[in-house]
């Protein structure tokens, strides 16, 4: 997978992606209800339908690509988004052992418009792809030292 797969996937699903995360956005500006979104890709296997059975129902799944899927986890933040996601990722290794599979995560934050989320999230699948075994990459690091006013990480 490389950087101009990613930013083509972006552009052709832009328009999908978007309209999917706009009630969520909504929901978040108006009553604060907190969202996240991964994306979880193969090189090898057609994920959506290895992971229809691994989400909740209040989630969205929305197949970019048969490589590439992507995960809205409505009415959860952060923390409760990345366990999700390294779950999901437990449970495709064990019912694929030999599978490589990577994602990305990110969580909604005040400023964010729909295109920032999916930069976020095809930028962090990026990085974990370049890990040599199943993983999930997220910009927590970047968030803390955002709010720390990039000050030393100790």
């Amino acid at each position: 997978m490389t950087n101009e797969y990613l930013n083509n996937v972006l552009q052709q699903y832009r328009e999908v992606l978007e309209n999917a995360i706009r009630s969520d956005l909504y929901r978040f500006r108006r009553y604060d209800v907190p969202f996240s979104m991964a994306t979880f890709y193969s090189d090898t296997y057609d994920l959506m339908d290895m992971m229809r059975s691994l989400v909740r129902e209040t989630d969205t799944l929305i197949e970019l690509d048969g490589h590439l899927v992507c995960v809205i986890y409505g009415n959860i933040g952060y923390a409760e988004a990345f366990k999700a996601s390294e779950n999901i990722l437990y449970d495709l290794n064990i019912i694929y052992p030999n599978v490589k599979i990577s994602a990305g995560m990110t969580s909604v934050t005040t400023s964010d418009l729909p295109a920032d989320l999916l930069r976020r999230v095809l930028q962090n699948l990026g990085q974990a792809s370049e890990k040599a075994e199943s993983y999930v990459g997220d910009d927590y690091v970047i968030d803390y030292m955002i709010k720390k006013g990039f000050e030393t990480i100790r």
